[in-house]
């Protein structure tokens, strides 16, 4: 016979319980919501987003995102997408990856 400490015994029950309201989501047709994220609902307005919602675009780190966030504030608004090769750490690859996924206030 096997014997668990009142540690494991939780842990054991957690998991049952975790186990069993999955499977019963499952049978109710339940689902959790899955987060939407920003670059999913269309091009992203680099103006008015935030650091961390730049995060979600491809190959935008805190870091980068910072910097974008850094230079909208201290030369205002981007007029363009191809704007964004005036930020530091962003080349030209990063920034034609980019180019269909983030808009402006000049642009449509």
């Amino acid at each position: 016979m096997f014997f668990f400490t009142a540690k494991e015994r939780r842990f054991f029950i957690i998991a049952a319980a975790l186990i069993t309201a999955g499977g019963l989501m499952r049978i109710l047709g339940w689902q959790l919501e899955s987060p939407v994220l920003v670059a999913d609902q269309g091009p992203v307005n680099i103006n008015r987003v935030s650091g961390e919602e730049l995060q979600h675009l491809p190959g935008i780190g805190p870091v980068l995102a910072k910097r974008i966030i850094d230079y909208r504030q201290a030369n205002g608004n981007f007029t363009c997408a191809q704007d964004l090769d005036k930020v530091k750490g962003l080349g030209p690859k990063v920034v034609a990856r980019l180019k269909d996924k983030v808009t402006t206030d000049g642009e449509n």
